[in-house]
């Protein structure tokens, strides 16, 4: 997936005349850095999701944006007690997201085992993804700031990420070259790399209009499609067993939705 990332954000950039590809060395080494947090943090969720299952790894993965809610107050000034309207609705919608992400998380997979120390692993494997995911906002949102757009942060982000795959898996399976794959599973995973360029270009570039710490929480909302394919797609959980839980988190997810356009005002 790792080297489609790059050659797919040079695409927006020649098309834009007011992108470029350079970029200040103290901005572009964040970036780089960020990228550097991407790879460990997709390590660690697609070995969480190895364990425990997409439907049930994602919801914790995905506590990390209420990370971005601090990150933006305490770093970017976004809200402050001045207006403790406002700092309540986005620190309250951050939270419900992340307790309703928690309570879809609490859906247990079908036929899957109940161990103690392994989930644990797991969970908090989804937990560090999530920590790396949020933690990478940070460089991106500095350049930002700075005056380069999302898409020009974004590729410096991704320079990065080719390079640090290759020695992460150099040092977990201790051979620099990857197992061959098929064409479709290569296409399926350039698929993917699209899908990841589209989806962090609109959060990054969102943050150029709206504050970081209610553009990456709204990212949370993808719980409710990943559990949509943890039980439609890959049948991992039960729907009607878990309708309590599911029920409560999207209602949770929703007017944590809605504190968060409040906050916006």
């Amino acid at each position: 997936m790792s080297p489609g990332i790059p050659l797919l954000l040079t695409i927006p950039l020649a098309l834009d005349p007011e992108s470029g590809f350079t970029m200040d060395l103290r901005y572009a080494a964040g970036c780089w850095v960020g990228g550097v947090l991407w790879v460990l943090g997709a390590a660690a969720y697609s070995r969480s999701t190895d364990l425990i299952g997409i439907a049930r790894s994602t919801p914790v993965k995905n506590l990390g944006p209420i990370l971005t809610t601090v990150f933006g107050i305490f770093i970017f000034r976004e809200f402050s007690l001045r207006n403790p309207v406002d700092l309540a609705q986005a620190v309250g919608g951050s939270v419900l997201m992340a307790a309703g992400a928690t309570l879809i998380g609490r859906c247990t997979p079908e036929g899957a085992e109940r161990s103690g120390q392994g989930n644990a692993v797991a969970f908090l494997l989804a937990f560090a993804a999530g920590a790396c995911f949020a933690s990478y906002t940070i460089p991106l949102t500095f350049a930002v700031r700075a005056g380069y757009t999302g898409w020009e942060a974004l590729f410096q982000m991704s320079l990065a990420i080719p390079f640090a795959s290759v020695i992460l898996h150099t040092a977990v399976h201790h051979r620099l070259l990857p197992t061959v794959m098929t064409w479709p599973e290569i296409g399926r995973a350039q698929a993917t790399a699209l899908c990841w360029v589209l989806a962090g270009a609109s959060t990054t570039i969102a943050t150029e209009r709206i504050p970081m710490s209610i553009a990456w929480p709204l990212t949370n909302l993808s719980t409710l499609v990943t559990l949509m394919f943890g039980v439609y797609v890959f049948r991992e959980i039960s729907i009607k067993r878990y309708r309590r839980e599911v029920w409560l988190g999207t209602v949770a997810s929703l007017v944590g939705v809605a504190l968060l356009a409040l906050a916006l005002k």
